[in-house]
C-alpha cells in the first residue's frame, strides 16, 4: 500500500464531546433546546451545514455557522481524544514511507488545528475538507484530490473511515475501504451497507495497510 487516506472524527479521534458542546452552545444562542448527546452523535458526519440544518432548521444555518465555528475553535484541540491505536498506526505508516492524507467533512482548518495539537500534523502530506474542494463527502472529489496530492493511483490506496458516507466516498473514488466501529455506526450497520472490511479498532486495521 502506497497511500492511506483517513477520515478524522470517529476514525482517528473521538471529537463528539467538542461537537456536542459547540452545537449546544449554538442552539442555545439561537433559542433552540439542545439535543441529547446521543442524538448529536447520530447526526454528525455530513458536514457542518448539514449538522446545523438537521439540529435546528435549514433557514438558520447561515446565522448558526459563525457561532458554532467560534465556539469550536476554542475547544477543538482540548476536546479531541485520540482513539486507541491511532498514534501507533500513524507512526507505523510514516515509518514505512506510506503517504498519508486526511479527507474529512470537518473544515480543513479545524482538522489541521487538531492534528497539530495532537502532534500528528507532520504525518500528513494533505489535509482536505469541503472548504478546500468545494463539496463534502460522499462526493469523491476530496478523496480523489488527496490521491492526486500524494501522486498515487486508487489501486494503491486505502481509505479508513467509520461511517457509510465514507464507504460511499471510497466506492465513488474506486478506493478500497476499511471501516472502524469507533464512530457512530455499528458493525452491523456498516456491513448492511455493503462494507467488506469492518474492524473494531485501528490496531485491527494495520494488517490491511
Amino acid at each position: 500500500m502506497k497511500a492511506v487516506v483517513f477520515d478524522l472524527d470517529g476514525t482517528l479521534i473521538d471529537a463528539f464531546d467538542g461537537i456536542h458542546d459547540a452545537l449546544t452552545h449554538t442552539m442555545r444562542a439561537l433559542g433552540f433546546s439542545p439535543h441529547p448527546f446521543a442524538t448529536t452523535k447520530r447526526m454528525v458526519g455530513h458536514g457542518l451545514e448539514e449538522l446545523l440544518a438537521r439540529a435546528m432548521r435549514p433557514e438558520v444555518v447561515n446565522e448558526a455557522v459563525p457561532i458554532y465555528r467560534a465556539r469550536y475553535k476554542e475547544i477543538a484541540v482540548a476536546t479531541a481524544k485520540p482513539l486507541p491505536g491511532a498514534d501507533r498506526l500513524l507512526r507505523a505508516l510514516v515509518g514505512r514511507g506510506v503517504g498519508l492524507a486526511l479527507a474529512s467533512n470537518k473544515p480543513s482548518y479545524f482538522s489541521q488545528q487538531i492534528l497539530d495539537g495532537l502532534g500528528w500534523g507532520a504525518c500528513f502530506r494533505a489535509v482536505l475538507g469541503p472548504d478546500v474542494v468545494g463539496k463534502p463527502k460522499p462526493a469523491p472529489i476530496m478523496l480523489e484530490t488527496a490521491l492526486e496530492q500524494l501522486a498515487v493511483c486508487a489501486a494503491d490506496a486505502l481509505y479508513v473511515g467509520d461511517m457509510t458516507v465514507d464507504l460511499e466516498t471510497a466506492r465513488a473514488a474506486k478506493v478500497r475501504a476499511v471501516l472502524v466501529t469507533t464512530g457512530s455506526m455499528s458493525a452491523e450497520e456498516l456491513r448492511a451497507a455493503g462494507a467488506e472490511i469492518v474492524v473494531a479498532s485501528l490496531d485491527e486495521a494495520l494488517p490491511y495497510t
